[in-house]
């Protein structure tokens, strides 16, 4: 899992501030999903703790 904060935009976007990516596997495609730069961090936090209880242990 990846998680980027880009305070004044990540280049190349148009107002992405939060970039949330979960890698794949050769079985399981992997997602991305990206909010905007004024997206207060709690609900930014919200979304990472449920990515993590997804998450499996291998």
């Amino acid at each position: 899992m990846y998680l980027g904060w880009f305070p004044t935009g990540r280049p190349g976007t148009d107002g992405e501030g939060w970039k949330l990516a979960v890698t794949g596997t050769a079985q399981v495609p992997g997602y991305h999903v990206s909010f905007d730069t004024d997206t207060p961090a709690q609900v930014v936090a919200v979304a990472v703790a449920a990515v993590l209880g997804l998450s499996r242990p291998r």
